[in-house]
């Protein structure tokens, strides 16, 4: 195998509106970390796959034209994923109820990104070995629960925590690295929502960004890749410790809220992870290299139409994947997927990465038992990512018949 890596920062140098439901369009107030794309370009024989992330709530149609026409590769060939933070400016024009894309700082993500891609393509790759290793964190928890809306005085499915309900809590990290083990690259995922930053008005590129600083201080300045996994119903295990009356009315009618959290609480949330993103990553620098397997890359569409009684067919879900060596593979979906879904993507005898926020995010995929259920993951979300029609009873069986008859 052979590797050309790079990263590029995006932070933006005025004050822009930042993604995400709840906000409006409150301009930043400060920086709190530093937006990137990094990026991999892997070649092994004849075939080559780019991955690139960005911290981003979503990358949108208009990166992924402009990532098409940088590398000049085939569509299947390039992943562009999300971190899915939301605390960083608006890049998806598709979506703005979260927040109104600024045209000059999408210009600027547009520049960056082609600047970066392209010095990936003239580089001339490295030899480079693969290894992995995985490890279980437990600070990330099922976002749904069922409580009495004591405004229409009946039980639904509310974004309450629920300790009952287990969630993947896998963090799978690939260390790239050169002949004499020398770390040109880490690749990290794991499954939680970037949405508990405290200070609501700050650029940040969340928890991925402390991990990063965090593997940057123990294996260099390399670049860092998060892909974010199927985390639509799971978000940090942060539990709202305000001492107001208003927190205090939240317990009393729900018991176990989610809600204010302090930044010392918040940033040691995020320094534990890192550690344990460190600590895995040291493992799997300890491991035997990974055996090289052909890359074999391959993308897919599904109109919404098949998912849903109203088409939009200009946001449909694309789903894309890739051998990434012997018995790892990666599949990438173009919206929220929740938990629920992962098993669907699972290979025995291998280990898939599956990813969520590829390219645009239309919006949440569900499994057919949280559609019964209703909430915010079902249909609620359906305002915020200006998404109308409501989808069929039986979605989850129509996703696996595309699955399974497009293989």
């Amino acid at each position: 195998m052979f590797l050309a890596a790079g990263t590029v920062d995006v932070t933006p140098e005025v004050n822009l509106p930042l993604s995400g439901a709840g906000r409006g369009n409150l301009p930043t107030s400060g920086i709190h970390s530093r937006l990137e794309f990094n990026a991999v370009r892997m070649v092994l024989g004849a075939s080559e796959i780019v991955l690139v992330s960005g911290d981003f709530l979503s990358m949108g149609h208009v990166l992924r034209r402009q990532a098409e026409e940088s590398l000049s590769l085939d569509s299947a060939r390039i992943f562009l994923l999300a971190s899915h933070t939301h605390f960083a400016p608006a890049v998806d024009p598709r979506l703005p109820v979260l927040a109104e894309v600024d045209a000059d700082y999408l210009a600027l993500c547009q520049e960056r990104l082609h600047q970066l891609l392209s010095s990936l393509m003239s580089a001339k790759p490295k030899p480079a070995i693969l290894k992995y290793h995985a490890g279980d964190h437990g600070e990330n928890i099922y976002r749904r629960r069922r409580a009495l809306n004591w405004k229409k005085m009946r039980m639904e499915v509310r974004m309450l925590p629920d300790f009952r309900v287990p969630v993947p809590g896998q963090i799978d990290v690939l260390v790239f690295g050169d002949i004499a083990g020398k770390p040109l690259a880490i690749v990290w995922s794991w499954a939680c929502h970037p949405t508990t930053f405290p200070d609501r008005t700050s650029v940040s590129a969340e928890f991925p960004g402390v991990v990063r600083s965090a593997l940057r201080t123990t294996f260099g300045d390399i670049p860092i890749l998060f892909l974010q996994g199927f985390c639509g119903d799971v978000r940090p295990n942060l539990i709202d410790n305000g001492q107001g009356a208003k927190s205090g009315i939240k317990k009393i009618l729900y018991g176990t809220t989610f809600g204010h959290v302090h930044m010392q609480h918040w940033q040691n949330w995020a320094d534990r992870l890192a550690k344990k993103v460190v600590g895995i990553s040291d493992l799997a620098m300890d491991s035997k290299p990974i055996e090289p397997e052909a890359m074999k890359p391959w993308r897919k569409v599904l109109p919404l139409s098949e998912l849903q009684d109203i088409a939009h067919p200009e946001r449909p879900l694309v789903i894309q994947g890739c051998t990434l060596a012997s018995g790892l593979d990666l599949v990438c979906l173009g919206c929220e997927p929740v938990s629920g879904l992962a098993r669907h993507f699972q290979t025995q005898g291998r280990r898939t990465l599956a990813i969520g926020y590829a390219d645009h995010i239309f919006g949440y995929l569900p499994t057919e038992s949280q559609f019964a259920e209703g909430g915010y993951e079902a249909e609620g979300f359906r305002r915020n990512f200006s998404l109308s029609g409501s989808y069929f009873p039986d979605i989850e069986r129509r996703l696996v018949s595309f699955l399974n008859s497009s293989n």
